[in-house]
């Protein structure tokens, strides 16, 4: 289905009958063909759709978690009045949003590790991390590419083992680029110490809130192409695309916002690889226990390096 003005009238009946009341538009994606889009989804599991069956299962089996414990909020987009997050990347035509997620969940990380939010004058020295290089340099040498995607844990192992360049020296084009390493570049690394998965909802907020963005894998739905703002959730009857991975920025439990008719509350926000032009400025708000986003999520602890460009 193309993402055209006859889609996008469905989708917005859709999100009318179901009660819901996140805005769908016009957007970056406008004009996308069915075909482009399944490259959106690029986030494979090894149990392939039967494992994002059990994610979206296990999230609404989580949802009483979100009540157990006092709520808060976080968004590291302002976080004590400091933005740590760099802009929104965009994929383009590939399934490269592993790459993307786990890029800016780290680079997050490592921006909070050394307190180098996008307002301090040496923020500069901190280039944010390459999802060309993950992808065009180590993930197609593994058998993965743009028409395939890519899993998270793997992308983790190479944060861990290998360390990534920053984005300067490997600026992004989408389409199963040539890998351009530089001797140069190749000593400029972030590496991490290790990473863990967190499977409780306590256990997701808790990283969220002492060590900063984390990553998540969420079924990709057709009508999620059109989200302009608001709070997601998928309407009746979408077409499930495949996964999706993001990085997860922040959440709020008293976020407040309609569906299927009732007054809900509680949301995870998240950036997305879709450029700025999409979306909030390139971020989304998705109801707590929704398409599988908060059974499970990826995070990060501790660094082995972090590559700071010279002062001048």
């Amino acid at each position: 289905m193309d993402f055209n003005e006859q889609t996008l009238s469905r989708v917005q009946a859709g999100i009318r009958e179901a009660g819901h009341d996140w805005k769908a538009g016009h957007n970056s994606l406008f004009g996308t063909t069915a075909d482009d889009a399944q490259l959106l989804a690029g986030s494979i599991h090894p149990d392939g759709k039967a494992e994002l069956d059990r994610r979206e299962v296990k999230a609404q089996m989580n949802l009483p978690q979100h009540n157990s414990q006092a709520p808060t909020a976080i968004d590291w987009r302002n976080h004590q009045g400091h933005n740590f997050l760099d802009a929104p990347r965009d994929q383009g035509k590939c399934r490269s949003c592993v790459a993307f997620g786990t890029a800016a969940a780290v680079s997050a990380r490592a921006r909070i590790a050394k307190q180098l939010p996008l307002d301090n004058p040496e923020a500069h020295r901190f280039s944010p991390l390459s999802p060309a290089q993950m992808f065009y340099c180590i993930a197609e040498r593994t058998g993965f590419n743009c028409k395939k995607g890519w899993m998270i844990d793997d992308a983790l192992k190479v944060m861990q083992f290998q360390g990534v360049v920053p984005e300067s020296c490997f600026p992004y084009t989408s389409g199963d680029q040539p890998c351009k390493e530089s001797a140069d570049c190749r000593s400029k690394i972030t590496k991490v110490k290790s990473f863990h998965s967190a499977s409780t909802i306590a256990g997701m907020k808790e990283q969220l809130l002492s060590g900063g963005p984390i990553i998540t894998s969420m079924s990709l739905y057709g009508d999620f192409q059109t989200y302009v703002s608001g709070v997601y959730v998928p309407t009746r009857g979408a077409k499930r695309l495949g996964g999706h991975c993001v990085a997860v920025v922040g959440f709020d439990d008293h976020k407040a916002y309609r569906a299927n008719g009732r007054p809900q509350v509680g949301a995870w926000l998240c950036k997305n690889s879709w450029s700025e032009q999409w979306g909030e400025k390139g971020y989304f708000w998705i109801g707590y226990g929704h398409c599988g986003v908060d059974s499970e999520m990826w995070y990060t602890e501790g660094f082995a390096e972090i590559y700071l460009a010279p002062t001048t």
